[in-house]
């Protein structure tokens, strides 16, 4: 990996890091914490949070007319991958910011979130420049994809495996910081 690529990767997790849990943990999950109890609020913040993460805009050429949006809005949820892995990578995502909420209620601050987003991110885009990736789909689908978080294996298993060992992490920093 060349210094400017690990460069750009940090810029990039970092920028990204910033503008996700200041959106999502300082706005939505603080605004909606007024109102609600801590679950709710990391519930909602949470299903909010996973659902974006599949938008994609379509490739689509069709003349704008009335009709327009209605079109691109149906394909903004059209998931490029088996029904069983987008419910897997659901299901993390949606872990994923549940265990954010959780610091950020925890903490009463945005940077342990912030430094966790910063970290997964760096560690999946610095795994890219290491796995080789396939346009192909391949035969073992769903269980691996076409990509390094693609695939019941990754977006599953690895990311269930990932999420309990970063909460154990924060559980015991935070136990460890109340006592002191």
């Amino acid at each position: 990996m060349e210094l400017p690529s690990l460069l750009s990767v940090t810029a990039r997790a970092v920028g990204v890091s910033i503008f996700e849990e200041a959106l999502f943990r300082g706005l939505l999950y603080g605004l909606s914490r007024q109102e609600m109890s801590a679950i709710t609020s990391a519930l909602w913040t949470s299903g909010i949070f996973a659902i974006l993460h599949f938008m994609r805009p379509s490739d689509s050429t069709h003349p704008v007319d009335i009709w327009s949006g209605w079109r691109e809005l149906q394909c903004l949820f059209n998931p490029a991958m088996p029904w069983s892995t987008f419910l897997f990578a659901l299901a993390s995502l949606t872990a994923i910011s549940l265990l954010l909420c959780w610091a950020t209620e925890q903490t009463c601050s945005l940077a342990l979130p912030i430094g966790l987003h910063v970290g997964w991110i760096f560690v999946i885009q610095t795994g890219n420049f290491f796995v080789e990736f396939r346009m192909e789909t391949p035969d073992n689908l769903p269980w691996v994809g076409p990509h390094v978080i693609s695939g019941t294996i990754p977006v599953g298993v690895l990311a269930i495996l990932a999420f309990c060992f970063t909460f154990c992490l924060c559980w015991r920093y935070l136990r460890t910081k109340r006592v002191a």
